[in-house]
């Protein structure tokens, strides 16, 4: 459904996010490029990958990339506890997470107690022109949060 709103209405809005917008043909090529990252990290169809990630285009991102490879996607609420997270890892059996910076930390404490495989690490203003991004980690603070890369974690800056 979501290649044929972007063929029918390719330079319309997509998204519009902290006043940035991104159009149909913009967010076909991020999603175009996500799962193509996923497919090459060994993510293949019927994987379950869980999407640990506010509102924000990287959720989009995410879910319509994972659905493009054939893989599952599993959205959880960022708000879940390490404990609630480790649960739902297993229940789902998930091997790739793609997480925010600031809820890295709850995936790590996790990761070894599960089958986790993959960890995407990402910010809530990655996709905002660098002017912005400046602005919202130095001047407004916006949430981020050491993340140092670990064995299999992978960061959307990389």
């Amino acid at each position: 459904m979501i290649e044929g709103i972007c063929e029918k209405y390719p330079d319309k809005p997509a998204i519009i996010y902290l006043g940035e917008k991104i159009s149909y043909s913009k967010l076909r090529g991020l999603v175009r490029r996500f799962a193509a990252a996923l497919s090459d990290l060994g993510v293949g169809v019927n994987d379950k990958v869980m999407i640990y990630v506010a509102n924000c285009p990287q959720f989009l991102i995410a879910y319509f990339g994972i659905q493009e490879i054939g893989a599952i996607p599993v959205p959880v609420t960022p708000i879940y506890t390490p404990f609630e997270l480790e649960y739902m890892i297993r229940d789902a059996e998930v091997a790739t997470i793609i997480c925010q910076d600031v809820n890295f930390r709850y995936v790590k404490e996790v990761a070894g107690k599960t089958g986790l495989k993959r960890v995407i690490v990402t910010n809530l203003v990655d996709l905002l022109p660098w002017w912005k991004r400046t602005i919202g980690r130095d001047l407004i603070r916006s949430p981020r949060a050491s993340s140092e890369k670990t064995t299999g974690s992978i960061s959307s800056e990389s």
